[in-house]
């Protein structure tokens, strides 16, 4: 009898175990398509005006699923930066309000903007490559003899424009 009652319990053990397994393979996949998908990157060049979105993608990005959008007009020598993230499962987080940062050059074949890190400890400059249509963006960490950045991160960060993780799933992209 006792072999009997192993033999059962072994067998409902493994069906549980089994039922259990494709329960989660299941929900991972309705999981993955509720997830947001944003826009593919995309690049404009005018005589007068840039605008570059896409996601922001490269090493320590905190919320990997977001899109970024920058416009850079010459007239004023001001890039203007705005950008939302998924933060969760189904959940956005807020808009954020523009954000300007000052060219500092603008030719035939990039522009470069940024800020100079003197409030926050972390210098950030943006090259956009006109005729490689890229967008390179990078923090490096300034002032550190500072009170206020003894804690403050030390590493320089480079992260790019791309198309976002659900589009690339969507069409196959690498």
């Amino acid at each position: 009898m006792k072999w009997v009652l192993l033999i059962v319990g072994l067998l409902i053990g493994a069906i549980g175990g089994a039922g259990g397994g494709l329960y989660l393979v299941e929900r991972n996949k309705a999981a993955a398509q509720t997830d947001v998908v944003f826009a593919q990157k995309n690049f404009f060049d005018g005589e007068e005006m840039i605008g570059a979105s896409g996601t922001m993608t490269g090493a320590g990005i905190a919320y990997p699923n977001n899109s970024y959008s920058i416009g850079c007009y010459r007239d004023r020598k001001e890039c203007w930066l705005t950008s939302v993230e998924q933060i969760g499962r189904n959940l956005m987080g807020r808009m954020d309000a523009l954000y300007a940062y000052e060219i500092s050059k603008w030719t035939p074949h990039e522009v470069i903007a940024g800020a100079d890190g003197s409030l926050g400890g972390v210098k950030t400059t943006i090259t956009i490559g006109r005729k490689t249509q890229d967008v390179l963006w990078v923090e490096e960490p300034v002032n550190q003899t500072q009170p206020r950045c003894k804690n403050a991160d030390t590493k320089i960060r480079k992260y790019s424009f791309d198309d976002s993780p659900g589009w690339k799933k969507i069409f196959g992209k690498p």
